[in-house]
C-alpha cells in the first residue's frame, strides 16, 4: 500500500514548479488521510503533530503560485486511464455529472449566491445562502462492484463575483463542457450518466460539436422528462399558400405514446414494416424534437401483437 501511494503522489510531481512546494502537498495528503475531524488546515496539524509554526506554512501552500488545481486535476485524469480501472461499455468510459448544493455561513465568502432547494424533504429550507456545484465523476469496477471516483468539482453559479469567463453559461452545458474536457485529456470517449434535469436540448447540441473520429466525444444518457413533446414533420401542402410555411407537425407527447396503448389511442402509428407471425414487429416514425435547424430527428419503438408498447 505504501508503495502505491509512493508511486501516485511521484505521478503527481510535475504539477509543482518547486520542490518545497511538492514536500509540502506531500503532508497535506497524508494529513487528509489520517485526520479525525474536518476542521481545516487545524486539524491536519494535530492529525500529523506538527510544530504551531507549520499553520502559516500550510495556508501558503494554499495560496502558492507554484502549482495550480488545474495542472493537478490533468495529472490525476492521466493517472487514472494510465491504471485502466474505468468501467468501460464498448470502448467508452463511463461518467457520471450532477449538481450539489452546500449552505455557507460566510457573509463575504466568494460566489455566495441565493439558491433554491428543490429537495422534497420538508426540514430543508426553500431559499438558502450557499455554493451551487457541478460534478463530474467516473465509474470504476472493484470485482463485482461499482464506485464512482470523483474527477472535477467547480462552482456553477456566482461566477460573475469571480470573474470567470464562462460567467453567463447555462449551469446545464458547463456539466457537459466538464466531461468533454476530461474525455478529452484521457484520450478516450464517454458515455455522460445524467439525471432528468439535463434533459434539454442544448446539453445534446453541445455534446455534438466535439466528434472523436465519426462520433461525438460524449454520449449523453438521461431520462426524458415527463412532460417532453415531440412533432410529427409538417407535411408539405399541394397548394402554396400565404404566410411561412409549417415547421411542425402533429404534436406527440411522448409520455402517452410510450407509456401503454391505452394511453396512446390519440395517436395511430403507421403500419408495420415487417410481421412475423406473433414475433413483435418494429416501427419507426419520424418525430421533430426541439428547434432542429436541419431535418429531424428520428425516434422508434416496438409492439407486439398483443397490442402492449414497449
Amino acid at each position: 500500500m505504501l508503495k502505491y501511494l509512493e508511486n501516485f503522489l511521484q505521478a503527481m510531481r510535475p504539477a509543482f514548479s518547486r520542490q518545497e512546494t511538492f514536500v509540502w502537498f506531500v503532508i497535506v495528503f497524508v494529513g487528509f488521510l489520517v485526520r479525525n475531524d474536518t476542521l481545516g488546515v487545524s486539524s491536519i496539524v494535530r492529525a500529523l503533530s506538527l510544530v504551531p509554526e507549520s499553520y502559516t506554512c500550510l495556508l501558503h501552500f494554499f495560496h502558492s503560485t507554484a502549482w495550480t488545481v488545474e495542472g493537478l486535476m490533468v495529472l490525476w485524469w492521466e493517472w487514472l486511464a494510465a491504471r485502466k480501472v474505468a468501467y468501460q461499455v464498448g470502448d467508452r468510459v463511463v461518467l457520471v455529472g450532477d449538481h450539489t448544493k452546500t449552505p455557507k455561513d460566510g457573509r463575504k465568502m466568494p460566489a455566495v449566491t441565493t439558491l433554491h432547494q428543490d429537495s422534497e424533504t420538508s426540514g430543508k429550507p426553500s431559499f438558502f445562502r450557499g455554493h451551487h456545484w457541478g460534478c463530474v465523476a467516473i465509474v470504476v469496477q472493484a470485482c463485482d462492484r461499482f464506485f464512482a471516483t470523483p474527477l472535477w468539482a467547480s462552482i456553477q453559479e456566482g461566477l460573475a463575483k469571480l470573474a470567470v469567463d464562462d460567467a453567463g453559461q447555462p449551469k446545464t452545458t458547463r456539466i457537459v463542457q466538464m466531461a468533454q474536457q476530461v474525455a478529452r485529456v484521457m484520450g478516450r470517449s464517454a458515455y455522460v450518466v445524467l439525471d432528468a434535469y439535463f434533459a434539454v436540448g442544448p446539453v445534446f447540441q453541445t455534446a455534438a460539436e466535439q466528434l472523436c473520429g465519426n462520433e461525438p466525444l460524449v454520449h449523453i444518457l438521461t431520462r426524458a422528462k415527463k412532460n417532453v413533446v415531440a412533432y410529427c414533420p409538417a407535411q408539405t401542402p399541394k397548394k402554396r399558400k400565404r404566410g411561412r410555411r409549417k415547421k411542425y407537425g402533429q404534436k406527440l407527447k411522448l409520455m402517452k405514446l410510450f407509456d401503454s396503448k391505452a394511453k396512446a389511442t390519440s395517436f395511430k402509428p403507421p403500419k408495420p414494416s415487417h410481421t412475423n407471425g406473433r414475433n413483435p414487429f418494429v416501427t419507426s416514425y419520424s418525430i421533430c424534437s426541439g428547434n432542429p435547424p436541419k431535418g429531424c430527428s428520428v425516434s422508434s419503438w416496438s409492439t407486439a401483437p398483443e397490442g402492449k408498447w414497449s
